[in-house]
């Protein structure tokens, strides 16, 4: 399977086009590939079990034969529809997505609330509690420029990884997070 593969169940599928440009932002970043192009499975030692195509065997429940179009929906599913990312503003829901998908869902929704609350949004009721709800949604509409929020978001991601890459031995994976974060901001937020 390669990523146009994945690309190709998600277009033929009838998913949303802001969908599609962050499903291949992310299979970018999450897949290893063959010198032939063929996404490989890998088990990164990190109590995930088995990876494909960024998805594993702990959180994903991933089939010994993954197909484009599960690989397609696990993606809509576990994180894009999780984070809400249709219903926030644009570059702001990928952003979002892409936390979900690298730090959980819960995390995600803490770093834009975190985000909106440098926006002022404490004084409306938000309060960071890692749902992203009506309270939640609305803030992010309210921000000026979604690209601005989108920024902070990144921010707030950077920190995490910087944090969590002093605290426990991920120093080798800090450069890879930081260029990914440095790809999401040319990608969504230029």
């Amino acid at each position: 399977m390669t990523i146009l593969d994945i690309l190709s169940a998600a277009n033929t599928s009838g998913y949303s086009s802001r969908f599609r440009r962050w499903l291949a932002f992310c299979l970018k970043w999450e897949c290893q590939l063959t010198p032939e192009g063929i996404i490989r499975g890998r088990d990164e030692k990190d109590g995930a079990g088995m990876t494909y195509a960024g998805l594993t065997e702990r959180d994903d429940d991933l089939p010994d034969d993954p197909t484009p179009i599960w690989v397609a929906y696990t993606y809509l599913q576990k994180y894009w529809e999780k984070s809400h990312a249709e219903a926030l503003p644009l570059a702001v829901g990928e952003v979002v997505a892409n936390y979900a998908l690298n730090c959980g869902t819960t995390r995600a929704a803490r770093f834009l609330q975190s985000a909106l609350l440098d926006y002022g949004a404490g004084s409306r009721g938000l309060t960071v509690d890692g749902i992203i709800g009506q309270k939640t949604l609305a803030a992010a509409w309210k921000v000026p420029t979604s690209q601005e929020l989108a920024l902070g978001i990144i921010a707030k991601g950077a920190s995490y990884y910087r944090a969590i890459s002093s605290d426990n031995g991920n120093q080798l994976f800090l450069k890879g997070w930081l260029n990914r974060n440095a790809d999401l901001r040319a990608t969504f937020c230029a």
